[in-house]
C-alpha cells in the first residue's frame, strides 16, 4: 500500500491524512490502494460526457479476486465513491446481485486487467443518481447475460462515460439510459444481441444531453437505440441525443427510432441489415412526426438527419427523414463520413482483444467499398419576376425546378406576399411560387425563396423574387387558399378530444371540424360576392349527413391547439349556413354552398386585415352517419387539405 505525498508539504495536510486513514481502512479489508493519476494522463473523451472527472486524483483501489463480494472484490471496491478501480486479476465475475456504483467520482478501468480481461456475468452494472452516481467512467469491461439491464444509467445520474465496453445477452436492455439522466457519452463499444425481445438500448424518461459515437449496435431486434422522452410525448427543451459515426447492423424489427418528444441529431452513421427483407431494411431509421402508433400526435419528434449511409442501397430514404435544417447544439465529436467511420468502428470498438462473442459479431460484418460524395442541388431558374395590378387577380404561379441528388428539401420565403407550394419534398421536384399582391400599393418589391437541402454542399440556395404592382384595373377578384399545415385542420369528437394531422377528417356524427386558413388576402371591407369551401371526398361519400357552417368571430384567428375547453370555446359568427350535402364525388373536389355571409361578417370586422387568418367550422347537426374528407396529410406529396375560394370586389 502506498500513498503519494503532496509535493512541497512539510507535514501531512488534512486531506492527505484523510486519504491515509481511508487507505488504512481499505487495506484492512484486503483492498490495495494508491493514487490515480491526474486527468491529463487519461484517454480523451468526447460528447456530452466529456467533462466527466471520474476517479482521477483519487485513491486507486485494486481488485485482487473474482469473488462476487467480500475483501478484494469488485463489489467491495465500488462500495463508495472517490476512487479509481483497477484489476490485478482477469476472468469472469459471476454476480449474484446487481452491481451498484455507490458513490461519485469513480473510474472502473477494465483495461488494467491482464488478458483476457474482466467479464461480468448474470447481473448488470448499475449507475443511479440516487446512489451518488455522477462523474463515473466505465471502460474496458464486458457484461454477458445480465438478468435485466447490462449497464443501467438512471435516476438522475450525470457526467457519465461508458467507453470501450462490450454488452450482450441482457434480459432487458443491453445499455439503458433513463429517468432524467444527463450528460452521458457511450463510445467505442459493442452492444449486441440482447436476450428475450432483444432490446439493445433504451433512451427514455426525461433524459437529455446524450452522445453516442463510434459504437457497433449489432444483431439486436430493436432499440438501436429507441429515443423517447416519455409516453406522453413531452417536447424536449434541450438536445436529447447526438448520435454520430455508429454502425447499426442487422436488426430484425427496426434500427433506430426517434419518437415521443425528443430532439436528436442522427449524423454520419452506417446502417445495414444484409440478411433481412427489404421491408426490414427500410426501417433502418424511423423519425416520427405524429404518424406513428396509428397516428398518435404525441409520437411527434424532431431530428436533424444528414450524412448517413445505407449498406442496403437505401441511403436516400434515410437522409430524407429529418425535420430540421440545422443540428441541435452538441459538443464537438471528431467525425468522419459514415463509410470511413464504419471501418474504424469495426477495427477498434469494444474490449480488445475480442472474446469469442464479439469476434463472432465482427466476422459477420462485411463493409463493401463505399464513399459518401458531397451532394448538390440545382435550382432553376435563378430568379423570378412577377407583375400584378392593385385590385387585380394574382399573377400565375411560376415553377422552380429542383434537380440533383435525392435529398429532402424545404422552402422559405422572405416576404409575406410570396407563397411557395409544396413547402417541403424531395429532389427532384418542382416548387410553385406564387404572389399575393392584395394590400400592396403600386411600386416595386423584392424578396426571395430560399431552398434548404440538408446534406447538400451548396445548401441553402437563394432565388431572388421581384414584383411590380401597377395601378388598379378594377373588376372582381378571386383568391384561392389551400390548407398547408397539418396543424390547421382539426377535429373534435363528442368526447372533447382535439385531433390534428389526421389522414382523413370525419364529417358528421358528432364531430366538429375547424379549418384555419393562415393567410386570406381579402382586404377589410371588401364586398364578398361568393365564398366556397372545396372539400376532397375520400370514403363514405354518399352517407347522409347534416352540417352547419360557421366561422370564428375573430380578427385574426389563433393557431389551433391552445383551446382550454375545446374548439367550441371559440366564438362563432352569427352568420351560418345549414347544409344536407348531396353525395360527394369520391377522389374529387366537392364544393360547399355559398358561405359569403360568413366570410363577409369576418372581413367586415374592425380589426380584420388582408393576410390575416380565418377559421371556418363544419359542425355536425344531428347526423348518425359520417363522411371522410381529405386533410393536409391525406397524401404525403399531393395534399388534399380543404381549399377556400373567395370572389370579392372593393367598394
Amino acid at each position: 500500500m502506498a500513498i503519494r505525498s503532496v509535493p512541497g508539504a512539510g507535514r501531512r495536510s488534512g486531506l492527505v491524512r484523510r486519504w491515509h486513514a481511508a487507505a488504512v481502512a481499505l487495506a484492512a479489508l484486503g483492498i490495495l490502494v494508491g493514487l490515480a493519476p491526474a486527468r491529463a494522463g487519461e484517454p480523451a473523451y468526447h460528447g456530452f460526457g466529456a467533462t466527466t472527472r471520474g476517479g482521477a486524483g483519487h485513491p486507486v483501489v485494486r481488485v485482487t479476486n473474482l469473488n462476487d463480494s467480500g475483501p478484494g472484490s469488485l463489489r467491495e471496491a465500488l462500495s463508495q465513491g472517490h476512487r479509481t478501480v483497477v484489476f490485478d486479476v482477469a476472468g469472469d465475475i459471476e454476480l449474484q446481485d446487481f452491481l451498484y456504483v455507490r458513490g461519485p467520482y469513480v473510474t472502473i478501468d477494465g483495461f488494467t486487467a491482464p488478458a483476457p480481461g474482466i467479464t461480468l456475468r448474470n447481473r448488470g452494472l448499475i449507475i443511479r443518481g440516487n446512489r451518488g452516481g455522477h462523474d463515473i467512467i466505465v471502460r474496458g469491461i464486458r457484461v454477458r447475460n445480465a438478468s435485466i439491464d447490462g449497464i443501467q444509467v438512471a435516476a438522475g445520474a450525470y457526467n457519465v462515460v461508458i467507453d470501450h465496453v462490450s454488452v450482450a445477452g441482457s434480459g432487458d436492455g443491453n445499455i439503458d439510459i433513463t429517468e432524467d439522466s444527463r450528460d452521458v457519452t457511450v463510445s467505442w463499444s459493442i452492444i449486441g444481441e440482447a436476450a428475450g425481445e432483444s432490446k439493445n438500448m433504451l433512451l427514455k424518461y426525461g433524459i437529455s444531453r446524450l452522445s453516442l459515437h463510434h459504437n457497433l449496435l449489432v444483431m439486436a431486434r430493436q432499440r438501436n437505440p429507441q429515443v423517447r422522452i416519455d409516453d406522453a410525448g413531452t417536447p424536449a427543451t434541450d438536445t436529447t441525443l447526438d448520435m454520430r459515426n455508429n454502425v447499426v447492423w442487422d436488426w430484425t424489427a427496426y434500427g433506430t427510432i426517434v419518437w415521443y418528444g425528443p430532439r436528436a441529431n442522427i449524423v454520419d452513421n452506417y446502417y445495414a441489415a444484409p440478411s433481412r427483407s427489404l421491408a426490414v431494411k427500410r426501417r433502418a431509421l424511423i423519425v416520427c412526426t405524429g404518424e406513428c402508433n396509428s397516428g398518435d400526435p404525441a409520437s411527434a419528434s424532431r431530428a436533424y438527419v444528414a450524412g448517413n449511409f445505407s449498406g442496403d442501397g437505401l441511403t436516400a430514404e434515410i437522409n430524407v427523414l429529418g425535420t430540421e435544417r440545422a443540428p441541435f447544439p452538441a459538443p464537438p465529436v471528431p467525425t468522419t463520413d459514415a463509410c470511413a467511420a464504419a471501418q474504424e468502428v469495426v477495427a477498434g470498438a469494444g474490449v480488445r482483444p475480442l472474446d469469442a462473442i464479439d469476434a463472432g459479431y465482427i466476422a459477420r460484418i462485411t463493409l463493401p467499398a463505399c464513399s459518401v460524395v458531397a451532394s448538390t442541388v440545382t435550382v432553376s431558374p435563378a430568379a423570378l419576376q412577377f407583375t400584378a395590378s392593385v385590385g387585380g387577380t394574382a399573377p400565375a404561379p411560376q415553377a422552380l425546378s429542383l434537380s440533383g441528388a435525392r435529398l429532402a428539401v424545404s422552402a422559405d420565403v422572405s416576404a409575406p406576399w410570396i407563397t411557395v407550394t409544396p413547402a417541403s419534398g424531395l429532389v427532384p421536384s418542382r416548387l410553385n411560387v406564387g404572389i399575393n399582391p392584395a394590400g400592396l400599393a403600386p411600386g416595386s418589391y423584392a424578396g426571395a425563396v430560399t431552398v434548404n437541402a440538408p446534406g447538400a454542399a451548396n445548401s441553402p440556395v437563394r432565388v431572388p423574387v421581384s414584383l411590380t404592382v401597377e395601378p388598379a384595373a378594377g373588376g372582381e377578384q378571386t383568391v384561392e387558399v389551400q390548407l398547408e399545415d397539418g396543424a390547421d385542420d382539426a377535429s373534435e369528437s363528442t368526447l372533447g378530444r382535439i385531433r390534428t394531422r389526421e389522414l382523413a377528417m370525419r364529417v358528421g356524427r358528432g364531430n366538429t371540424l375547424a379549418l384555419r386558413f393562415a393567410s386570406i388576402p381579402v382586404p377589410r371591407g371588401a364586398v364578398v360576392r361568393s365564398a366556397v369551401l372545396r372539400l376532397f371526398g375520400v370514403t363514405y361519400t354518399d352517407e347522409d349527413i347534416q352540417i352547419e357552417y360557421r366561422g370564428e368571430a375573430d380578427d385574426h384567428s389563433a393557431p389551433i391547439g391552445g383551446e382550454r375547453y375545446g374548439l367550441t370555446s371559440r366564438v362563432p359568427t352569427s352568420a351560418f349556413v345549414s347544409d344536407a350535402p348531396p353525395p360527394w364525388r369520391r377522389g374529387e373536389w366537392n364544393d360547399s354552398p355559398d358561405l359569403r355571409s360568413i366570410v363577409q361578417e369576418i372581413v367586415s370586422r374592425p380589426g380584420w386585415r388582408s393576410g390575416n387568418a380565418m377559421t371556418l367550422f363544419l359542425i355536425d347537426d344531428g347526423s348518425t352517419r359520417v363522411r371522410l374528407m381529405g386533410s393536409v396529410e391525406t397524401s404525403q406529396y399531393d395534399r388534399r387539405g380543404a381549399v377556400l375560394r373567395v370572389t370579392y370586389t372593393l367598394r
